[in-house]
């Protein structure tokens, strides 16, 4: 048994110090110097004195990539480099290049380097931003369910003192809720779209948080529309919810008509999310009232007036 436990506990430092080591030795190669002195061997010294710009170039990659790349595309970036390295001084063990061709050499290997980097950290840019869209729309949801779920009592006690609520509220807050959430899902689908038609993103900008931002602007163009529409200010839509709190509609059609509200403020919550554009030209465009009997004049040089042409806006 006394055998048995000092094996396992000499095991056991075995593994610790082998991970120890594989720590320092991933470490150790985060520093270019260390990289190029391993790869190259003993002809580092004169790689770093005949290609000392080249190298310096290769540096910038090389940690360029230790920071944007993820695992996979890293040591993929990591294997080019290397075989750069490589390559440039196995020419300088074998006395086959001078400097002119190894410089020449090099530049081609680090373009072929900066392409890699350019295009994986694009793509690894644009698969990111799509994950904040999808992630952004499944918590918009999860979020809109608890308010809901919170929000329905905690309302019914702030209006009649009771975790209950009237019909035309109840049907109030599920629109609000409804039109956000739809103008999150609008949101998601004109940036699926775009990407498609963009060639190349710039990674700096399309990042997880700039995916939230569109989100969060998609729910702020559906809750305007929704406050605008309910509160009468814009009369391009008629609200099918009205129909139902003022007891127009016959007792057995209430319940199509609250479905198709339902789906009413979905969609214009998704028009909403979808165009940013669509909301304002539909705001200004409702408050137009062009009054046919009264047009802009303007004199001519002989002094009669002419109408002057109206631009839209």
């Amino acid at each position: 048994m006394a055998g048995t436990s000092v094996a396992g506990r000499s095991h056991a430092w075995r593994r610790w110090w082998l991970v120890a080591w594989k720590a320092q030795s991933q470490s150790d190669e985060r520093h270019f110097a260390v990289f190029v002195e391993r790869h190259a061997e003993e002809s580092a010294m004169a790689l770093w004195r005949q290609g000392k710009e080249q190298l310096g170039i290769l540096e910038e990659q090389y940690f360029h990539a230790q920071h944007v790349l993820p695992g996979r595309e890293r040591r993929t970036c990591l294997a080019l480099i290397e075989n750069s390295i490589r390559t440039a001084a196995a020419l300088i063990r074998a006395d086959a290049a001078g400097e002119g061709a190894l410089s020449t050499m090099l530049k081609k290997n680090i373009k072929n380097v900066h392409n890699f980097i350019a295009e994986r950290q694009e793509r690894v840019a644009r698969r990111s931003y799509i994950w904040g869209l999808y992630s952004g729309a499944a918590l918009s949801a999860l979020l809109l369910f608890l308010v809901g779920w919170v929000g329905v009592p905690a309302v019914g006690r702030l209006v009649v003192s009771d975790d209950s609520l009237s019909t035309g509220a109840f049907l109030a807050f599920r629109d609000a809720l409804v039109c956000v959430a739809g103008g999150a899902v609008g949101a998601v689908i004109s940036m699926l779209i775009r990407l498609r038609k963009v060639g190349r993103i710039d990674p700096m900008t399309a990042t997880r948080a700039a995916a939230a931002q569109r989100i969060y602007l998609g729910w702020l163009f559906a809750i305007a529309l929704f406050f605008l529409i309910k509160g009468g200010i814009v009369s391009v839509f008629a609200d099918p919810t009205q129909d139902i709190t003022s007891e127009r509609v016959p007792a057995g059609q209430v319940a199509a008509v609250t479905i198709k509200s339902f789906f009413f403020w979905g969609g214009l919550g998704i028009l909403a999310g979808f165009n940013e554009r669509w909301v304002p030209a539909m705001i200004i465009k409702d408050s137009e009232k062009p009054d046919e009997s009264v047009q802009d004049k303007a004199p001519n040089k002989d002094g009669e007036s002419t109408s002057s042409p109206k631009t839209d806006v």
